[in-house]
């Protein structure tokens, strides 16, 4: 009769041993089956190495990684043929039909200014050439969250004037930010397998998600356009991926980039007493931009007590009853 042996080797199951076989094949107590031994004792050091589950996924990791980065470039580099492609249209329909460069400094936006107010009053044509191309190039700026908005909003108060500039100039803010929105579809998916965007995100959309339970989405979106707590480029790219409704996301943004927008294009207005970017923010202006924010902040401060406001005004209107608009019952008599 053979001798039985317990084989406690870590991670492995009781095996009997036989003596009159191969002495590297041992039987499985429970399965019956005959399996390898190795023809060494094994350490617990080897036992860990060599049967970790570890070990088959961490190889994976770098691969995984290098995968998302180079999805990442894919889509980077599409995004910038796109952007370089647009511009070169911007800047060809700018010279084509209104003969002027994008302005880059105070002193050509002053030129680029005097020329479109001249081929603005020539002809109701020559007008709506202007808005034209004044739109497209904004919508490309917000669109691709290039910096340099404040000289365009300079342009729109010189030739509209602060209040009809503002509104026009927040409206194409909200546009350029809708179509930078459409382009996160296209451009953001891989970024949400990067370490810094999924932590960024899921600060986000952990309020995203309690201000829509709430009902109060549109009042944190128009809090967060005017008074931002990250840059306004990864929001309008993150919209998407937090599953942020694109009208509330546009009238948020309408609403939050007025105050800013009124008060440069207040500043545009006189234009030729502004030498640098520094003479826009005076003591007066800031003191503007204060005071319209206060008051666009009303409705963020108060808007839960609206809605609820508004709601029971609805609930009792719609529970009422107009007793007079019915013909009283007739009595008969008895």
């Amino acid at each position: 009769m053979s001798a039985v042996v317990l084989d406690t080797l870590p991670n492995s199951r009781h095996r009997l041993d036989l003596e009159e076989g191969d002495p590297a094949c041992s039987v499985d107590s429970i399965t019956g089956k005959s399996t390898l031994k190795p023809s060494h004792p094994v350490t617990d050091e080897e036992s860990h190495i060599t049967y970790d589950d570890e070990c088959i996924y961490g190889e994976a990791q770098p691969i995984q990684q290098k995968k998302t980065i180079h999805r990442v470039l894919v889509r980077v580099a599409i995004f910038i043929t796109i952007a370089l492609a647009s511009l070169g249209l911007c800047l060809v329909l700018a010279h084509e039909t209104l003969d002027i460069e994008i302005p880059r400094t105070l002193s050509e936006l002053k030129e680029s200014a005097i020329h479109l107010e001249q081929v603005a009053q020539e002809t109701s044509t020559g007008y709506m050439h202007v808005t034209f191309v004044f739109a497209v190039l904004y919508l490309w700026q917000q669109a691709f969250s290039i910096p340099g908005s404040i000289l365009l909003n300079l342009l729109a108060g010189y030739l509209y004037g602060a209040a009809m500039g503002g509104l026009w100039t927040s409206a194409l803010t909200a546009g350029g930010a809708t179509l930078a929105y459409l382009l996160a579809y296209l451009i953001c998916e891989p970024f949400m397998d990067l370490t810094w965007v999924v932590n960024k995100m899921d600060v986000i959309r952990t309020q995203v998600n309690v201000n829509k339970k709430n009902g109060g989405l549109f009042w944190w979106l128009l809090f967060a356009r005017l008074f931002p707590f990250t840059p306004y480029w990864f929001m309008n790219m993150a919209a998407p991926m937090l599953e942020i409704p694109a009208i509330p996301f546009f009238v948020s943004t309408f609403f939050g980039s007025l105050p800013y927008n009124f008060v440069s294009c207040q500043a545009g207005e006189v234009i030729g007493q502004i030498n640098t970017t520094a003479d826009i923010f005076t003591f007066s202006m800031i003191i503007k931009m204060a005071i319209v924010s206060i008051i666009s902040l009303i409705p963020v401060v108060f808007g839960s007590r609206i809605k609820k406001y508004m709601n029971n005004r609805a609930t009792r209107k719609e529970g009422s009853i107009n007793l007079q608009q019915y013909d009283p019952i007739p009595v008969l008599p008895v």
